[in-house]
């Protein structure tokens, strides 16, 4: 986009003016990605709760893991004293027909 517009400005910009507003367009853009995730996607309000507050390492919505180990104190005590492990679901292999047979509607 902003190419074009430069183009749109002058028609024969040379090598260096383009590389010089692309790169300054493509640093802009990260930036602006930047900025907009950290205000909305990963902010944390005094409101909101975090692990490290509660002292929980579980999400609410998360069961309690089945077995724990224990482990060695940390100097924080902010952290937990148990490490715990997260049941994963089992996946199901595809026997027949590979892939197309897995993604094709039934």
């Amino acid at each position: 986009m902003a190419v074009f517009a430069l183009h749109a400005i002058q028609p024969t910009p040379g090598m260096l003016t383009e590389q010089l507003v692309y790169l300054s367009a493509s640093g802009l853009a990260g930036t602006g990605r930047f900025v907009i995730l950290r205000l909305f996607v990963f902010a944390t309000g005094s409101g909101q709760e975090t692990a490290k507050t509660t002292g929980s390492v579980h999400t609410p919505n998360m069961p309690k893991p089945a077995s724990t180990a224990k482990t060695a104190k940390t100097a924080d005590t902010n952290l937990p004293t148990k490490a715990t492990t997260v049941p994963r679901p089992r996946r199901t292999p595809v026997t027949t027909g590979g892939l197309t047979a897995a993604l094709s509607p039934s």
